[in-house]
């Protein structure tokens, strides 16, 4: 505090939440604790922060949660089965859908990737029409 002029200044410490001087810190901000009137940034032994440390346990202890809940629910849909195999025959009609040739001479069937300005009046190529 500015006692000539009875207004507040903000403290130049660093840490330090009220300042009894330029020189001396009373109450250090959290994270900091207050040593011989200077605030020092408060680290454990492993050299963390006590509230990085904090957050972190509980981030971790939220993705743990998280995880065996999704666990012990099991199934998310009561129609999972049927939704993955209507995933399962989209993905087939996507493949087959894909501009192709298709090789009449063998059981297989090989796509082969087609320029779009293949010729169709030569080519036996089936796949989706370009207007």
């Amino acid at each position: 505090p500015d006692l000539n002029g009875k207004i507040c200044e903000p403290c130049d410490l660093l840490g330090c939440r009220y300042c009894e001087s330029r020189t001396k810190c009373r109450t250090c901000f959290k994270g900091f604790v207050l040593e011989n009137d200077q605030c020092i940034f408060f680290l454990d032994s492993n050299g963390i922060s006590a509230a990085v440390m904090q957050t972190l346990l509980i981030i971790i202890v939220g993705l743990v949660l998280t995880v065996l809940v999704c666990y012990l629910r099991g199934k998310k849909s009561p129609h999972a089965e049927e939704n993955l195999q209507n995933m399962i025959n989209a993905r087939r009609h996507r493949r087959l859908c894909k501009l192709h040739r298709w090789d009449r001479t063998s059981d297989k069937a090989p796509r082969m990737w087609r320029d779009l300005s293949v010729s169709m009046m030569t080519d036996d190529v089936s796949g989706v029409g370009v207007a």
